[in-house]
């Protein structure tokens, strides 16, 4: 396994493994990941702002502003495909 980047900044850290990278999101893709998920579940909204507010210890309401607050508390990944 094996580490590279900078921790957030632009990309974030990236793990490789023989099958698949683990990628620390960068703020504005995390942002933007976030605002798709809540958009695309909307009838499960009220849980995900539950559980966000629980995790950050505020209450989360799902703006924009809180959205940035959220991925600067937390670190958002993604797992994707080794190339």
């Amino acid at each position: 396994m094996k580490r590279s980047g900078d921790p957030r900044p632009g990309g974030g850290y990236r793990i490789v493994s023989l099958r698949r990278h683990i990628q620390v999101l960068g703020a504005e893709e995390a942002v933007s990941v976030i605002e798709s998920y809540e958009r695309r579940h909307r009838v499960i909204a009220p849980i995900i702002r539950a559980v966000l507010s629980w995790l950050v210890g505020w209450g989360y309401t799902g703006s924009e502003e809180d959205r940035r607050e959220v991925v600067a508390q937390l670190p958002f990944i993604a797992f994707r495909p080794a190339a």
